[in-house]
């Protein structure tokens, strides 16, 4: 493919039937396997849909949205866009995507709700 003309499209007919994580998932294996020319492009004209499900992750996971970064959501995308990205070895870097601008790995595991949730003894929960 000289451009990404046939991969606009096929977002446009997966966004209204997919997740929001599903369309992750299928955006990072379009950009790594299919040779996606300007996946940047493909990201910002579909990032609203392809996180659609982490304003509310976010909230419930007692992480505030300052009212001066409305699209925090999106750079959360990003992170897990990059977990995806380290399962095959690459990066977003690798295709001139972006990296995310806050430490998400930091700011959950502080969270105190998800920390409490994820600290507990595994044997003493079987008994």
């Amino acid at each position: 493919m000289q451009d990404d003309a046939e991969w606009i499209p096929c977002f446009e007919k997966a966004v209204v039937l997919a997740t929001g994580s599903a369309l992750r998932t299928l955006f990072a294996k379009v950009v790594m396997y299919s040779g996606v020319v300007n996946p940047n492009h493909i990201w910002t004209q579909f990032q609203q849909q392809f996180c659609d499900d982490l304003r509310h992750l976010l909230l419930r996971s007692n992480i505030e949205i300052p009212e001066d970064m409305p699209t925090l959501q999106y750079d959360y995308g990003l992170h897990l866009l990059t977990k995806i990205f380290i399962q095959a070895a690459k990066s977003l870097l690798d295709y001139g995507l972006r990296i995310p601008a806050q430490d998400w790995e930091s700011l959950i595991h502080h969270n105190p709700l998800i920390s409490s949730e994820l600290d507990y003894d595994k044997d003493e929960k079987k008994r």
